[in-house]
C-alpha cells in the first residue's frame, strides 16, 4: 500500500510538471506570435507612469518628453548637448543646479527616471513614487483643452546658439546694409512691418549664414500656425468680411553673411522673395505682431469671429493627447506604488497598454485605478506585484525564482551562519548544530542556501585518445546541455518547492512522533 501510494505521488508530481510546462511555453508562444503592438521596455514603463498621472499619452509624447536614449550614457551626453526631451532635459538640469536642495532632490528623480526608461521586460523599478509626483506637477501646466479634446504643451527644448543668436530666428532684425540699388521697396515703406529675422543654413558651410528679415503689409489681417516639431511657421491672411482664409507670402529681404557679420559678396548679391512659411524658433513664435495658432481648427475659429482662443504658447511643443482623465491626475500624493513591476514580455505590455486604452475615456474612476493598477503600479493599494487577473505565469515565476535566494539571506541573518563563523558562535556545535532534533533549522539554512546557489547548464568534455602503432586519433565528445536551460529551471523551481514542502511536512510528522 505504502509502494502504490509512493507512486501514486510521483505520477501527481509528474502531471504537475508536465501541467507547468504546458502553460508555461505554449501560451506564451501562440500569445506573441498573435501581438501586433509593439513597444519598447523603457517606454512602455513612462507611458504605465503618464497614466497614473492622468494621460493617456503616444509614442510622440514619450519622444517629446523624455526624448530618444537607451542606457545612462546616452543620457548624460544627450542631455550636455541639450538633446533630450522636455522633461528629460529638466531632470538633467536640476539635478546639476547650484541650488544644493533642487540638485539633492533631481538627483533621487533622476536615478528613477534613468530605472524606468533603461528597463527590461520582467523588471521592478524602484523610485515611481518621487518621479510620478514630479511628473505630474510638471504636466499640470503644460495640460490645455480645446473642443477637439486634451493636448500638452510642453516647453521646446533650445537649440543650439548660432553667432549668439538663439534657435535660428530672432525678434530683432538683423542689420544688413541697404542702398538705392539694393534695397527692396518693403524695407523702407511704412506700409509693411517687420516681425522675423531667420537664419537658414547656408550651402556654404557653416561659416557662412543666409540672413532672412521677414516683412509683412500691415494693411491685412496676417495669422500663422505653427507646428513646433518642425519648426515651421505657416503663414495665412484672413478675409473677415467673408469668414474666409487663405495662404499668405510674406517678403523676405535675406543676404549671405560671414561669421564676423560682414557680407560674403556684395552689396549687388543680396536678395528677396515671397514664400508662405518661414523656420521659426518656439521662443520667438509666441511672440509676433499677429495671431499664431498651434492648429489650424482653433486659427478657424478666429477666421469665423474674431476672437482668439487658444493661441500658440510660447516656446512649447504642443500635441493631441489620447485620453486626459483629470480625477485620476488630482489623487492624493502618495497612492502610487513606489514599485513598477514591469510585464514579462512586449506581448504582454501591449495586452496592458491597450486595456487602459479602452477603460480611459469612459471608464469610471475605479476601472481606471483597476487597469493602471493592472499596467504594474497600484493606485491606493501599494504592491510590487500586479494583482489583477491578466497577470501572467511568467511574472509569478519571477518572484518565485527569487525566493530561495531571500530565504536563504533571511535564515542566514538570523542564525547568523556563515561557514566556520558560525562554528564559532555555537558552544555546542556538535550537539546543538548536527544531532537531531536540534540541527533541523541549521541543515535548513544549508539546504535553502544550496538551492539559491546560481544554476549553470551542465556541460561535459569527454576527451577520447586512440594512439597505437601508426593509428593515431583524438576527439573531444561535448555533452552540452545549455540548450535545454529554460525547461530545466522550470522542473528545478517545482522540484524545489515540491522538496521543501515535502521535507516540511516530513519534518512535523517526525516531531510529532
Amino acid at each position: 500500500m505504502n509502494v502504490n501510494r509512493f507512486f501514486g505521488s510521483v505520477k501527481r508530481a509528474l502531471c504537475v510538471l508536465l501541467s507547468a510546462f504546458l502553460v508555461l511555453f505554449s501560451p506564451v508562444e501562440a500569445y506573441v506570435a498573435s501581438a501586433s503592438v509593439t513597444v519598447a521596455a523603457g517606454a512602455y514603463a513612462i507611458l504605465a507612469i503618464l497614466a497614473a498621472c492622468g494621460i493617456l499619452a503616444t509614442s510622440e509624447t514619450f519622444q517629446a518628453l523624455i526624448g530618444s536614449w537607451a542606457s545612462e550614457a546616452e543620457y548624460l551626453a544627450r542631455g550636455a548637448s541639450r538633446q533630450l526631451g522636455s522633461y528629460a532635459q529638466r531632470v538633467y538640469d536640476n539635478a546639476r543646479s547650484g541650488d544644493v536642495g533642487i540638485q539633492e532632490t533631481f538627483v533621487i528623480i533622476e536615478g528613477a527616471l534613468i530605472s524606468a526608461v533603461c528597463c527590461d521586460w520582467g523588471d521592478t523599478v524602484a523610485g515611481i513614487q518621487v518621479l510620478t509626483d514630479d511628473l505630474k506637477a510638471f504636466l499640470k501646466s503644460c495640460i490645455g483643452i480645446t473642443n477637439k479634446g486634451a493636448f500638452i504643451q510642453v516647453p521646446a527644448i533650445p537649440v543650439e546658439e548660432v553667432w549668439g543668436v538663439t534657435e535660428w530666428s530672432k525678434g530683432e532684425k538683423y542689420p544688413l546694409p541697404s542702398g538705392y540699388l539694393t534695397s527692396p521697396f518693403f524695407v523702407s515703406d511704412s506700409s509693411y512691418t517687420y516681425f522675423l529675422t531667420a537664419y537658414a543654413v547656408s550651402n556654404y558651410g557653416s561659416e557662412v549664414m543666409n540672413v532672412q528679415n521677414w516683412y509683412y503689409a500691415n494693411s491685412l489681417d496676417i495669422f500663422g500656425v505653427y507646428d513646433a516639431v518642425k519648426r515651421k511657421l505657416d503663414l495665412y491672411q484672413r478675409d473677415a468680411a467673408n469668414g474666409k482664409y487663405a495662404s499668405y507670402s510674406a517678403f523676405a529681404f535675406s543676404a549671405y553673411v560671414n561669421r564676423d557679420g560682414t557680407l560674403k559678396y556684395n552689396t549687388d548679391s543680396m536678395s528677396y522673395w515671397q514664400r508662405n512659411w518661414v523656420l521659426c524658433s518656439p521662443a520667438d513664435a509666441g511672440s509676433l505682431p499677429f495671431p499664431v495658432f498651434a492648429d489650424l481648427e482653433d486659427a478657424k475659429v478666429y477666421v469665423g469671429t474674431g476672437e482668439i482662443q487658444n493661441a500658440y504658447v510660447s516656446g512649447t511643443v504642443s500635441m493631441d493627447l489620447d485620453g486626459y482623465r483629470a480625477d485620476v491626475m488630482d489623487l492624493a500624493s502618495g497612492c502610487i506604488a513606489d514599485v513598477l513591476a514591469m510585464p514579462a514580455d512586449m506581448a504582454a505590455g501591449a495586452e496592458r497598454l491597450g486595456a487602459i486604452a479602452d477603460v480611459y475615456p469612459a471608464g469610471t474612476i475605479d476601472d481606471v485605478k483597476e487597469a493602471v493598477k493592472a499596467g504594474g503600479i497600484a493606485i491606493g493599494n501599494v504592491t510590487d506585484v500586479p494583482s489583477a487577473g491578466d497577470a501572467t505565469l511568467s511574472d509569478i515565476l519571477s518572484h518565485v525564482v527569487s525566493l530561495p535566494g531571500s530565504i536563504a539571506k533571511a535564515i542566514a541573518d538570523a542564525f547568523a551562519l556563515d561557514g566556520d563563523e558560525a562554528q564559532e558562535q555555537l558552544s555546542v556545535p556538535e550537539i546543538i548544530s548536527r544531532k537531531f532534533p536540534f540541527c533541523i533549522p541549521f541543515d535548513f539554512a544549508y539546504l535553502i542556501g544550496t538551492l539559491a546557489a546560481e544554476p549553470v547548464a551542465p556541460r561535459f568534455v569527454i576527451p577520447f585518445r586512440f594512439d597505437y602503432d601508426q593509428w593515431d586519433f583524438s576527439y573531444d565528445f561535448v555533452i552540452d546541455l545549455s540548450p535545454w536551460e529554460p525547461l530545466a529551471a522550470m522542473i528545478r523551481i517545482m522540484l524545489d518547492i515540491l522538496f521543501c514542502a515535502s521535507l516540511m511536512l516530513g519534518t512535523r510528522s517526525l516531531i510529532r512522533g
